[in-house]
């Protein structure tokens, strides 16, 4: 099996479990290299968090107060 073949038979695998997964996000190759040692099986990339990252954005509070407390709230249930 090639490499490439591997790791999306593994990616198969660890999404097919019954259990969560975290899975931080990277936004470079150091990002990623760090959660690779820190023992994450897997992250993903996201383009709002490269460009941020390039540009130095700050968090846009794309989510409002009310919006954030009725996902807690919902999340508790």
């Amino acid at each position: 099996m090639t490499g490439r073949l591997h790791k999306a038979a593994k990616l198969r695998q660890l999404l097919e479990a019954p259990e969560f997964i975290i899975m931080p996000c990277c936004y470079d190759g150091i990002s990623a290299k760090l959660i690779q040692q820190c023992g994450y099986p897997l992250t993903f990339m996201s383009g709002f968090a490269v460009s941020a990252a390039r540009t130095d954005a700050r968090d846009t509070h794309g989510l409002s107060e009310a919006e954030a407390s009725l996902l807690n709230l919902k999340a508790e249930l």
